[in-house]
């Protein structure tokens, strides 16, 4: 018994923030600030309700966490200076609870260490980001973000990390975006008025897109491969409405799975895969009242089986790329065809356009398969 104590005591004694205490704002501290300065490693500072104007900055207090007491009203006013809060790059494992930041020229939160937390807190007011993260791994969920000037939510170079349940209204630009990651979700979140793209992407790979609701974003209501050449990305059970321009567009990519998707009121292509994109699958997606295609594919060799097209104000479904497959799909009440192809190669089995007008060939001059389908012949 004497033996085990003294083991458990050691490993005790020697946890990285075994000697973890609780600093109280505005209790013992007048400021987060001199709190945070006051603290060591693995403390908790405690922020009780109330308005402070100031900017705070985490720097080398790695595991350090800064919560709103018992759920409070905590506004963190930047008063129209620099970035509300900063964690540097010498605090690893920092947890932000509970905070709402407002009013500031540059960024609601810049974390710059490793693995932060970011848990219920929320942004307004700022002309640069809402949250960036330029660490390595992060958590940032059940975050609201409103009014940023650039994007809501960006993450730089991360290498696995989980965007959960977060909300993020009128950004500059797009409300969440990713660029140069690598094994990232972005799971049941909302973006609604992007003034680029709801969800973007660029130069990242193995990445899920998931059970997201998107409406009317000025570009893209989710854009892939935006800039450069993303690979292995899923996009998975999203809900995406109106907006000005594609509901999901993909791009640069190599290697996408456009899954299970519901497109509704895009202000031009429902889904559109765009000719530089490659290995990308397009099944079991719904586009409806789009206001050119329900479906653009630009690619070449593109698999699209099993979705549906209702009311487009053009094609139902619009092949440019050559060597497409089209399995099982449905176009209906299209405005112009319900399938039309200008590549060449392609193959269409199983399909069927109802109220819509068949399918059209124009401009397409290599020999192209069908099999089993069922085209009304009628001219809308």
């Amino acid at each position: 018994m004497i033996r085990t104590l003294t083991t458990l005591t050691l490993l005790l004694t020697t946890s990285p923030f075994a000697a973890a205490s609780t600093q109280s704002v505005p209790g013992e501290f007048a400021t987060i600030q001199a709190a945070i300065d006051a603290s060591s490693d693995g403390d908790t500072v405690s922020i009780g309700k109330g308005v402070y104007v100031e900017t705070i900055s985490v720097d080398d207090k790695p595991g350090l966490t800064l919560a709103a007491k018992n759920g409070q009203k905590v506004v963190i006013d930047g008063n129209g200076g620099g970035d509300i809060l900063t964690v540097d790059a010498n605090s690893p494992s920092v947890t932000i609870k509970g905070l709402r930041l407002r009013n500031s020229a540059a960024n609601g939160m810049t974390l710059n260490g490793d693995a932060p937390r970011v848990i219920a807190c929320r942004v307004q007011d700022v002309t640069g980001f809402g949250i960036l993260c330029e660490g390595d791994t992060a958590r940032i969920e059940s975050c609201h973000v409103a009014g940023a000037g650039l994007n809501g939510v960006a993450l730089t170079s991360l290498t696995s990390a989980v965007v959960r349940k977060c909300s993020v209204q009128d950004a500059g630009s797009s409300g969440i975006t990713l660029s140069s990651c690598v094994a990232v979700r972005v799971d049941d979140c909302t973006v609604t008025g992007a003034g680029y793209a709801g969800i973007s992407l660029s130069a990242s790979h193995a990445i899920t897109i998931s059970d997201n609701a998107v409406s009317d974003a000025q570009v893209a209501g989710i854009y892939v491969g935006q800039t450069s050449v993303s690979s292995n990305v899923v996009v998975e059970e999203n809900f995406v409405n109106g907006g000005s321009g594609d509901g999901v567009h993909v791009a640069n990519v190599s290697g996408a799975k456009l899954i299970g998707n519901v497109v509704k009121n895009a202000g031009w292509n429902g889904i559109h895969v765009d000719q530089v994109a490659t290995d990308v699958t397009v099944t079991k997606n719904k586009s409806m009242h789009s206001s050119s295609h329900g479906f653009r594919i630009s690619a070449d060799t593109v698999l699209v089986r099993g979705n549906s097209s209702k009311h487009a104000g053009t094609a139902g479904f619009s092949v440019v790329g050559d060597s497409c497959a089209l399995l099982g799909n449905v176009a209906t009440n299209s405005a112009t065809h319900g399938f039309r192809v200008t590549g060449d190669a392609t193959g269409l089995i199983e399909n069927k356009a109802k109220k819509s007008g068949g399918v059209d060939f124009d401009g397409s001059t290599t020999a192209n398969h069908l099999l089993d389908n069922s085209f009304e012949t009628f001219s809308p």
